[in-house]
């Protein structure tokens, strides 16, 4: 029985994140309906007006978004399927190569950066 939750939970984990931050975000939205976002109150303190902070951060904010789902592409590429769904630990070699040479971790990584940029906006 757990050895079928554990493969299911692993099979669908992008699904439970991408809910979480869902639920995230919409707690958020209806929590803090009349609080301004996060790129307005430093498009103020820039001087932009606050429809050009939206404008401008959510422009930048999707860059970043793309560059980090850009990162997320590149680190998959690196890994091999049987290496990336098998549920026993892989011990032929350690990934070096591609975004691993810079991050032990790039996946989590651009998670990181895309949750980011979530709460920004």
């Amino acid at each position: 029985m757990l050895a079928k939750f554990r493969k299911f939970e692993f099979e669908n984990r992008i699904f439970f994140s991408l809910g979480i931050v869902l639920i995230i975000c919409l707690l958020t939205f209806f929590v803090y309906p009349d609080k301004p976002k996060v790129m307005v109150i430093l498009g103020r303190e820039l001087g932009f007006s606050d429809q050009q902070a939206n404008k401008l951060g959510f422009f930048v904010l999707a860059g970043i978004t793309m560059v980090a789902s850009l990162l997320r592409m590149w680190a998959g590429t690196v890994l091999s399927s049987p290496r990336v769904m098998s549920f026993k630990i892989q011990k032929e070699h350690l990934a070096d190569e591609g975004p691993y040479k810079f991050t032990r971790n790039p996946i989590y990584l651009s998670d990181l950066i895309c949750f980011s940029a979530f709460v920004l906006c």
